[in-house]
């Protein structure tokens, strides 16, 4: 049987069943739309899921100690060194007694390096970060 030969029978079976080719085509054009506007969902979904994640930090890792002195400063320049790691921020904290007069309250203290506020983006309410300087020459500052 000859391609065209198929072509124009075809063609003329469509147009024999008018109602029939119309209803056929209106089903698969809604089909079509209908997996159109679900992937288009789907996509606005993950990609609203990956910026809230973004916007809590997803992309940061955080790793704990145990005890005061399970992971060191060489810890720390190790897992910088780790392909895909983009800045290590090392932190230290306790609680301490703050005393004066005869007032005394507990607080957390915590220091950090100077890749903190790159890493976190803290909201300092009181206060700020040591200038540059004084992390440039090593000062210790309590």
């Amino acid at each position: 049987m000859n391609i065209l030969i198929a072509a124009r029978l075809a063609f003329a079976r469509i147009l024999a069943t008018k109602t029939r080719s119309g209803l056929t085509m209106l089903g698969i054009i809604i089909g079509v739309m209908s997996l159109i506007a679900l992937v288009s969902v789907a996509q606005g979904a993950t990609s609203g899921i990956q910026d809230q994640f973004k916007g809590l930090g997803a992309r940061n890792l955080t790793i704990t100690g145990t005890t005061p002195q399970s992971i060191t400063i060489e810890d720390a320049q190790a897992i910088a060194q780790e392909p895909g790691i983009e800045i290590v921020s090392e932190t230290v904290s306790g609680r301490v007694t703050l005393s004066s007069n005869q007032a005394s309250t507990r607080a957390q203290i915590v220091g950090v390096d100077p890749d903190y506020k790159t890493v976190v983006d803290p909201d300092i309410f009181v206060g700020s970060f040591l200038p540059d300087v004084i992390n440039a020459n090593d000062t210790r500052l309590i």
